[in-house]
């Protein structure tokens, strides 16, 4: 398998489960790792989806020791990282590109929420994303006055706020909207205007401006 990559200088005409059982090699040596890799896709339904999820997921789910989810875990978390170097500077236009941006920021299997905030210029163009606040499945706790200095610094002119719900409930709660309010404030004395509060729920977004229940 290595071999065959190595002679085609690219992975075009792998499929699925070949890609995975290569990379799997390398964590379980000397081993057939071609049964382990069909079980994971099956398991996540696409090396997409797999490669996205947390190791605790991945390990829970398929079996594998944390040490070999980590490290198909972290081929996501490089291509994401990737993506979001990538797209520093490209100008987020409309609403469907802000949402797609904040999803791509998250886990698809996270199991606790993160907050972000990314930040923008007087173009509207991504400066970056900064992680505000990581906890448990219910909350995350924010420091607004150190996040609002640090937003500052950057430069930002505007921003957008957005966190995910591993519970996948699509709705904000009254936490979201108290919080979103004090960041609006907060924001504004240093002139930087608030955007949106995106909510990621897996595959699904859902933008606070959109529901009309909080004006932007």
């Amino acid at each position: 398998m290595r071999s065959r990559y190595l002679n085609a200088g690219n992975l075009d005409g792998f499929d699925e489960h070949q890609i995975l059982e290569m990379l799997l090699f390398y964590a379980i040596p000397r081993k057939d790792t071609n049964e382990i890799a069909h079980k994971m896709i099956k398991e996540f339904g696409s090396l997409e989806i797999l490669i996205n999820s947390a190791p605790e997921a991945i390990a829970n789910r398929t079996g594998v020791t944390l040490n070999t989810a980590v490290l198909v875990s972290m081929v996501g978390d490089i291509k994401n990282l990737c993506k979001t170097k990538a797209l520093r500077g490209v100008k987020l236009k409309t609403a469907e590109q802000v949402k797609e941006y904040c999803a791509g920021l998250f886990k698809k299997d996270l199991m606790e929420e993160v907050f972000y905030v990314v930040c923008l210029d007087a173009e509207r163009r991504v400066i970056a994303p900064i992680e505000v606040a990581r906890g448990g499945e219910s909350q995350v706790t924010i420091r607004l006055s150190a996040l609002i200095s640090q937003i500052g610094v950057l430069g930002a002119k505007y921003a957008v706020c957005t966190h995910n719900h591993p519970h996948k409930i699509k709705k904000f709660s009254m936490d979201d909207m108290d919080t979103t309010i004090k960041l609006r404030a907060g924001l504004a004395s240093y002139k930087i205007k608030l955007m949106d509060h995106i909510l990621v729920c897996g595959e699904e977004t859902v933008s606070m401006s959109e529901t009309k229940k909080f004006k932007f």
